[in-house]
């Protein structure tokens, strides 16, 4: 017979089982229940990519840092992408759902120009050139920065990639579609 639990006769062995996960369960809400606050660390991530989907109800900013522009840092993070014509919209997914080759760390005065920009969020869209990016700053986990890797998880992945962390000059890109 098929029916709600405790609706039947249920073995004792069940009923322990039952109220085993009950108190367990419990125990991870209330333990869950503490005050919680965003991890932040003062080494960021600097990730960027071409979006083709922006929030147009918001007043979207132009990129005003000179040390480097959006495509640049999109292209040599996630690649060039290629011309398509077959629909309206040639998102990778670099970001969304896959990840990326290479992770961005801005020095202490990027930081502070990037923050600025970000109107101190995490993460958001900017104009540049005709076309708009998303920028999300991420902080960097205590072994990341020793480690010059960044974990990250993408579409289908079981298990972390180590993307590998640069800083300095964004390097031009030569790569073609």
């Amino acid at each position: 017979m098929y029916g709600k639990f405790g609706m039947l006769e249920e073995s004792a062995q069940d009923l322990d089982g039952y109220y085993r996960l009950d108190k367990a369960l419990t125990a991870i809400t209330d333990a869950l229940k503490g005050s919680i606050q965003p991890y932040n660390s003062n080494s960021m991530a600097l990730l960027v990519h071409q979006t083709f989907s922006p929030d147009l109800t918001q007043t979207i900013p132009i990129w005003t840092l000179r040390d480097f522009t959006l495509d640049q840092l999109a292209t040599y993070e996630c690649g060039v992408i290629a011309s398509d014509y077959t629909s309206s919209n040639a998102d990778t997914g670099c970001l969304t759902f896959n990840v990326p080759r290479y992770a961005y760390v801005p020095t202490r005065q990027q930081l502070q120009a990037i923050r600025k920009l970000l109107n101190s969020h995490q993460q958001g869209d900017f104009f540049e050139r005709g076309l708009f990016y998303r920028v999300v700053m991420r902080s960097l986990l205590p072994d990341e920065l020793p480690q010059r890797t960044v974990a990250m998880l993408g579409n289908q992945q079981l298990s972390y990639t180590g993307v590998p962390i640069f800083s300095g000059p964004v390097p031009k890109s030569t790569a073609t579609p």
